[in-house]
């Protein structure tokens, strides 16, 4: 798996025409595009079964994809690592062909090298077509949420709690009525599920970049699941949908 990946890196890192003085799609640029979708260089447009991707032909501007669906429901779904955090690609396809308009997600492996003064990881980097778009489209449905799926690794939990989870989620620095919830539902698929930071005190991506842009108040849900519980998700669907079912509770 891990050699199919860096294959795939190559591929999308190389050969590639240049766009270096493209400019990055503004917010009101892709508040437009959501109202009415249409190529937008560098990314390749494409357009199947009444649903509308801008896909990254590179590195450049930080990459990233865009996927959008009218028919779902306003929320949108974040795949920030998905060569990093393994199966996040297809837990956040899920969820976003059962639920929600909108999906965004890393096009580069976080580590990839920078062709700009920008790291590749959308969890660090200051600008991408990635957080745009979720500022965009909040533009338009400013209560719309933002369901961020992450990995972590049980090996790396210093307590007890954290090294058997498989469900920590969160929505910043503390806990709300909607992420005791969220916890509570998850529950039915792993009674390891806790939500931080009322139950457990560890949590990756502290110093993730969404919580520093201009969001809704209590609209990010930063969702993190452990590699066997994500395995399980992609292996039965009962599992998926129930997961699918708990997000619907919180939008």
């Amino acid at each position: 798996m891990k050699t199919i990946s860096l294959l795939y890196i190559a591929i999308l890192t190389t050969c590639w025409p240049s766009y270096a003085n493209e400019p990055l799609p503004s917010v009101s640029t892709l508040k437009s595009w959501f109202d009415k979708p249409y190529a937008l260089a560098p990314w390749e447009y494409k357009v199947e079964n009444s649903q509308y991707r801008l896909v990254a032909q590179s590195a450049t501007l930080g990459g990233s994809h865009l996927w959008y669906r009218p028919a779902g429901k306003p929320c949108i779904v974040s795949v920030l690592h998905q060569f990093f955090d393994q199966y996040t690609f297809p837990i956040g396809t899920a969820i976003y062909a059962n639920l929600c308009q909108v999906m965004v997600s890393n096009s580069h492996h976080r580590y990839s090298d920078k062709i700009d003064e920008q790291t590749m990881d959308l969890s660090k980097r200051a600008s991408s077509l990635h957080h745009n778009a979720i500022l965009a489209y909040q533009a338009s449905y400013p209560e719309a949420k933002i369901l961020q799926i992450h990995g972590f690794s049980k090996k790396k939990r210093s307590t007890l709690t954290g090294k058997n989870a498989d469900f920590i989620v969160s929505q910043g620095k503390y806990s709300t009525e909607k992420i005791q919830q969220l916890s509570v539902c998850l529950r039915q698929i792993s009674s390891a599920s806790y939500d931080y930071p009322r139950q457990i005190n560890e949590l990756g991506g502290t110093k993730n970049v969404m919580h520093q842009l201009a969001l809704t108040p209590d609209t990010f849900f930063h969702i993190e699941i452990s590699r066997t519980m994500r395995q399980q998700l992609i292996e039965h669907n009962h599992l998926m949908e129930q997961l699918t079912l708990c997000l619907r509770y919180v939008l």
